[in-house]
């Protein structure tokens, strides 16, 4: 790999305070995000653990030199009341549908919108789906590709919310401009090299 400049002095995931900063995230609940690819020519992946371990397993197992993290504490989100809508499945027939009609309505609204002149507006969702009883967590991206062809995309959506819907299931939305923000982030660092450095740029 081309040595583009790297140094100690930016912020890397694996230091002690980074990692603390981790720990304690994960004492309050789920730690999710993105995985940015250091000249990776493709999307990020997005990523959500239960705990530490599991984290610390991913990151050893699945990370590159240069490779960018972006970290948000869930339990954080919904202490400032960010969600579109945070539910757990508490009935007790498996299978009925928990997330209010009301909400789905405003949802879908907010995926259709249009901007003033017909422009549409390409507003996304990140859905983040738990199953205390699997041990199970996704984390997914919710848009409409198109307005005329939109169908498609929410009858998905309808079906991850469905799967989900069973006691033990946990479904939180957020608005995807809401990652955009600063203040939101627990951590923002980078995998270092075998000599402790971070690139101080990059194509991610």
């Amino acid at each position: 790999m081309p040595d583009r400049g790297w140094t100690k002095d930016r912020p890397n995931i694996l230091s002690n305070e980074n990692l603390s900063l981790i720990g304690k995230a994960f004492d309050k609940g789920i730690v999710f995000g993105l995985q940015c690819f250091y000249y990776g020519g493709c999307s990020p992946d997005r990523i959500a653990f239960l705990s530490y371990d599991a984290f610390a397993s991913y990151l050893s197992a699945n990370s590159r030199a240069g490779d960018l993290f972006i970290l948000w504490s869930l339990p954080e989100l919904l202490d400032k009341q960010l969600q579109v809508f945070s539910g757990t499945f508490t009935n007790i027939t498996a299978g009925d549908f928990f997330v209010p009609a009301t909400n789905l309505d405003e949802i879908r609204d907010y995926l259709l919108e249009v901007k003033e002149g017909g422009y549409y507006c390409m507003n996304e969702l990140s859905a983040l789906y738990y199953s205390s009883q699997e041990k199970k967590i996704e984390l997914k991206n919710i848009n409409f590709f198109s307005v005329e062809n939109w169908e498609t995309d929410w009858q998905e959506f309808l079906e991850d919310v469905k799967t989900y819907s069973y006691p033990g299931g946990e479904i939180h939305l957020f608005k995807g401009s809401l990652f955009d923000v600063d203040d939101h982030i627990l951590l923002q660092a980078k995998f270092p090299n075998e000599h402790g450095e971070v690139p101080i740029g990059g194509a991610y």
